[in-house]
């Protein structure tokens, strides 16, 4: 019992129970100490024991996987190492190669697309971009994978988790080659001027619109290189997007705004231009075209720059002027042998002051004044001539007469004849004038009543129904000849035709393009021109009256000097004609070398010599045959035919070795 309360003693007792002071020493048994601290320390050995032993395996296991996995790969890439996207882990270095330069193959032709705002793509080949890939290399730093590294990372690599390397495509890119490119293809493609905001004419509304602005971009170079060589090296075609710089316009919107609003009630509210107590508003349509705006620089910005266009507004006075000037209007006079009379009273003419109409409407416009008002000056213009005396003009005779004939002349030529000597008629030439006959006559006929040109009918030449202006001529130069006035422009026919032929080197034409008949006005006194149309015998007649001059003038008969023969006649196939069928294109016609002389004597013994001298051009006949015909050597031409200005061949006369006087005329 003493035993078992002794036991109960010892299993209760704590650890700070064992060490206990000196006086109670005694009290604790030897014995029973010492078994339980040898319980106590049996277990901490044996935990040592066997964690000894399991280094010592891991040891063992370790240097035999080391081993094992060191030697498992040798010659081949280690598992999981990638170039790019294609998988070259447990192959050999030839392996891989084929591995990479097939992965390689569908996209080195074109490496890379650069595309701006998702469009224009460009595809350069390698070549163009100083592009070029090197497999071999790159397997060599697949095959340097878990090998150069540091022990633990190599063995790190050969464990079977085997972990994934992404090995680069091992390339070069010549820099030079590439901004090459850029600059030459890419850039002029990509760069894009800002644009202003302005102002454009909407023509069919005559209302100016905003042209908006727009943003400009820039191609950014370097980002651009650096942005290719980071997407190159791979084994697909990457799609690069191309940065660019934005350009903001110098002038926005809200400026340009500002300036529409302006015009705009700049012509909603238009000038007004006032003759007296009449006021017109001047229409948008007139004054819109007259303005225009563009872009400008200045010392520090951009602006937008009003232009009025000067020779619109000019050509709008010039419209007015045409409006509201009116020449004064002489008296329409008449002569009955003796006296001269009115036929229509004089009319009071008025002109507008288009250079002060000029300056005030271009001020209104520049300064865009809303509602100006512009008064245009008009000057009142008295006529010349004076009506209520008509006698004081001094006509009182007969001067001279020309005249020329048209025979055989369609009704058409009679007709123009008609119009134009209407327009002559009552003419009337103040002292000291310059004649003009296109002055007189005006430009603005059918370009018909200049071509002279002869047609057959009946067997014979006649005058075709074109050029009256020049059978009109012909007789206005004979008159004004005959009656000594100093003559300053005349061109003759080029050919000779026979209808002007009394006399022949009598002749004149005109032209709308600056070919006129000149004379001057040397009596000092006024002249009064009549003509007449005779449409049965198909002449003409103009007479001029005028004062008692006292001069006799005098004109030779024509003196042939020379007669130039006509060319051989000239066949031409025209294979509109039926076979065998001929038509006259050209007649022939000798050319003539004429002189005549005018003389005229002057009351005081003067004497005043004119030379005409005309060369008439010599002409071939022409005919038109049709397929397989030969022409006879005189075909007949249809009536209704035509053909170039010529006339008949016709016999030169003696020449005589000086002009014979035929016709004196005492004025």
């Amino acid at each position: 019992m003493a035993n078992g309360m002794r036991q109960d003693h010892v299993t209760r007792v704590r650890r700070e129970e064992l060490i206990r002071p000196a006086e109670r020493r005694r009290e604790f048994p030897t014995r029973i100490a010492q078994r339980y601290l040898e319980k106590k320390e049996r277990p901490r050995w044996a935990l040592i024991a066997y964690l000894v032993v399991l280094l010592v395996t891991l040891a063992i296991g370790s240097v035999t996987y080391t081993t094992y996995a060191f030697s498992k790969y040798r010659g081949e890439i280690l598992p999981g190492v990638y170039v790019d996207t294609a998988y070259v882990g447990e192959m050999t270095s030839s392996q891989a190669e084929r591995r990479v330069s097939d992965a390689l193959q569908p996209v080195y032709a074109r490496p890379i697309v650069l595309t701006y705002h998702g469009v224009q793509p460009w595809r350069p080949a390698p070549d163009a971009i100083g592009y070029k890939v090197y497999p071999i290399r790159t397997v060599t730093k697949a095959q340097a994978v878990g090998r150069v590294e540091t022990f633990p990372e190599q063995l790190f690599d050969r464990l079977p988790v085997h972990p994934n390397h992404v090995v680069p495509l091992d390339f070069s890119l010549d820099n030079r080659v590439l901004r090459g490119y850029i600059l030459r293809y890419v850039n002029p493609r990509v760069r894009r001027v800002p644009q202003d905001a302005g102002l454009q004419l909407n023509t069919r509304q005559s209302a100016f619109a905003v042209v908006p602005s727009h943003t400009g971009e820039r191609l950014d170079v370097p980002a651009t290189m650096m942005s290719i060589a980071k997407a190159l090296g791979t084994l697909s075609t990457p799609t690069l997007a191309l940065p660019v710089h934005h350009l903001t316009p110098g002038i926005g919107d809200s400026v340009a705004a500002s300036i529409q609003r302006r015009v705009e009630n700049f012509l909603t509210h238009a000038p007004v231009y006032a003759v007296g107590k009449s006021v017109t508003m001047i229409s948008r349509v007139d004054l819109a075209p007259m303005i225009s705006f563009q872009t400008e620089d200045d010392a520090h910005h951009r602006e937008i720059k009003m232009i009025v266009d000067s020779n619109k507004v000019q050509a709008f006075v010039q419209r007015l002027t045409a409006n509201y000037d009116r020449p004064a209007q002489d008296p329409r006079l008449g002569f009955d042998g003796r006296n001269v009379r009115v036929i229509r009273t004089s009319r009071i003419g008025r002109q507008l002051n288009g250079q002060d109409a000029y300056t005030k409407l271009l001020a209104a416009i520049t300064g865009l004044r809303s509602r100006a008002r512009i008064h245009l000056k008009i000057t009142a213009i008295q006529p010349a001539l004076d009506e209520s005396n008509p006698a004081t003009l001094g006509i009182t005779k007969f001067l001279a007469l020309g005249e020329s004939a048209f025979p055989g002349a369609g009704d058409r030529r009679l007709q123009d004849i008609t119009r134009i000597a209407g327009v002559l008629d009552s003419t009337l030439i103040r002292p000291g004038q310059d004649i003009s006959f296109n002055q007189l006559v005006g430009l603005a006929w059918d370009p018909r009543v200049y071509d002279d040109r002869e047609t057959e009918s009946n067997g014979g030449l006649v005058p075709a129904d074109s050029a009256a202006m020049q059978q009109v001529a012909t007789t206005w130069f004979r008159a004004l000849l005959i009656t000594g006035l100093d003559l300053t422009e005349r061109h003759a026919h080029i050919y000779h035709l026979t209808w002007y032929d009394n006399p022949v080197g009598l002749d004149a034409i005109v032209s709308q393009d600056g070919k006129d008949l000149r004379f001057h006005n040397n009596t000092g006194k006024y002249l009064f021109i009549k003509t007449r149309v005779e449409p049965v015998r198909q002449e003409l007649y103009v007479y001029v009256f005028g004062p008692k001059l006292g001069w006799q003038v005098t004109l030779s008969h024509p003196n042939i000097l020379a007669q130039l023969p006509h060319p051989p006649q000239k066949i031409v196939q025209d294979p509109s004609l039926n076979p065998g069928e001929t038509h006259h294109l050209a007649f022939a016609h000798n050319g003539l070398d004429v002189q005549l002389q005018r003389t005229v004597v002057y009351p005081d013994g003067r004497v005043h010599t004119t030379t005409l001298r005309t060369r008439y051009r010599p002409w071939q006949a022409v005919v038109a045959v049709g397929p397989l015909a030969t022409p006879t050597p005189t075909p007949k031409a249809k009536p209704t035919r035509t053909a170039s200005p010529t006339s008949t061949a016709v016999t030169s006369p003696t020449a005589s070795p000086s002009p014979k006087p035929t016709a004196t005329f005492v004025h």
